[in-house]
């Protein structure tokens, strides 16, 4: 097809307002090349529009995924808080069971209560997870190694170390 019957065709196509204000052959095809790039017909303004669609679905990807890392070290963060709260509480008691003026019936109650508190502990590590996988899987955080068999009230020292061990672990977080 010639370019001169092309050019009659578009001139017995286009809008007759656009012929009447003599804007000639060379304006109407600029149109038509205005109105064709934006449609996105041309291979070049379809991969410019593919490239930034591609940056916006990666960059709400890394956004999601930035989130999900939050919201998994919370969870780390809440069971650590969880484990030294315990930790305290069984030093309380460790305090109270080594004053010297409760006798063997009260001090037994006493370890019930730290054995209680041991295997919520050790239940909260046990369950914390995200997405349903355990945090070994995502992070650095070893929640495993965490020994709380360890905790007596007998030994206030042993509290001491484990408590600063899980505080050490939460300014890692």
């Amino acid at each position: 097809m010639k370019i001169d019957n092309s050019v009659n065709f578009l001139n017995s196509s286009i809008n007759p307002k656009v012929e009447s204000k003599g804007d000639g052959v060379p304006a109407i095809l600029e149109r038509i090349s205005a109105l064709r790039s934006l449609s996105g017909v041309d291979g070049a303004n379809l991969m410019i529009s593919d490239e930034l669609l591609n940056g916006e679905l990666t960059s709400r990807q890394e956004i999601s995924n930035s989130q999900n890392s939050i919201a998994m070290m919370q969870i780390a963060d809440d069971t650590l808080s969880s484990l030294s709260s315990g930790a305290s509480q069984i030093g309380e008691l460790s305090v109270k069971a080594n004053s010297g003026i409760l006798n063997s019936e009260q001090k037994s109650m006493i370890n019930a209560e730290v054995k209680a508190i041991k295997e919520s502990m050790q239940d909260s590590i046990n369950s914390t997870s995200f997405n349903g996988k355990s945090l070994q899987e995502f992070s650095s955080i070893n929640l495993e190694n965490i020994n709380i068999s360890e905790l007596s009230a007998d030994d206030l020292n042993t509290i001491e170390d484990f408590s600063k061990n899980i505080n050490r672990m939460r300014s890692d977080i």
